[in-house]
């Protein structure tokens, strides 16, 4: 039976036309901010890390995140001109077309803070669960004096499990028990040292402190790269 939907479909069987309306399948123009599986690449890149020519598999294992997460990553990547599409047999591999300063200053506008949420909180929390951050991790990298509040950061998709099977709770600002939690919208221990938070990352996320002292010394975080 011949049809017409409008905008959609012509349909005459008879006259053997069928038409149909088509839409490119562009792709979607990358966003300003980098996504945060693919800020993790490249500051894994940044930081020395073996990216180039690892395959999808081995980089979601490293980073700690979905294989569909690292594939839309490069993705965004290649969109972005940062990577180039790279193939060994069937298996997809990550190549960056820079590294060094030239990465540095092509995404450098892109980066933003990995921190989510932060909380003060009271209970017991592994050192090698959470990387220390903030000040704590500043005072680690630098000559800012250590903080009296020790502040850790820990992936925000682990939060909840981690909240309970630790049992932390919530804790008033005066309570000297207590200690700061960062939730952070990647995993910072792939790219953690000796259970720091990175310079780079670290940097990210002080970088616009509104105290000087933590601006200043989150300056000094960037001064061992070659940039």
């Amino acid at each position: 039976m011949a049809f017409i939907s409008p905008g959609r479909q012509f349909y005459v069987p008879e006259a053997l036309l069928d038409l149909r309306e088509i839409y490119s399948s562009r792709p979607a123009a990358p966003s300003e901010q980098l996504s945060p599986t693919a800020q993790v690449l490249v500051l894994a890149a940044l930081l020395g890390h073996e990216v180039n020519d690892a395959n999808m598999t081995q980089l979601a294992d490293h980073y700690r995140v979905a294989i569909m997460s690292i594939s839309r990553a490069v993705d965004e990547l290649e969109a972005l001109k940062l990577a180039q599409p790279h193939h060994v047999g069937r298996q997809r591999r990550l190549r960056l077309r820079m590294s060094g300063a030239q990465l540095w200053r092509a995404i450098e506008d892109r980066l933003q803070s990995p921190v989510r949420k932060s909380r003060s909180v009271i209970g017991e929390l592994p050192d090698d669960l959470a990387v220390l951050a903030d000040e704590s991790a500043l005072a680690r990298y630098t000559m800012l004096a250590e903080p009296k509040i020790i502040c850790r950061a820990l992936p925000a998709s682990a939060w909840k499990r981690i909240a309970k099977d630790y049992r932390l709770e919530s804790s008033w600002d005066r309570d000297e028990r207590r200690q700061e939690v960062q939730t952070w919208a990647y995993d910072p221990q792939p790219l953690s040292e000796d259970g720091t938070a990175d310079r780079i990352s670290l940097y990210l996320s002080t970088r616009h402190d509104p105290d000087e002292r933590i601006a200043q010394a989150a300056e000094q975080l960037l001064e061992p790269f070659e940039w």
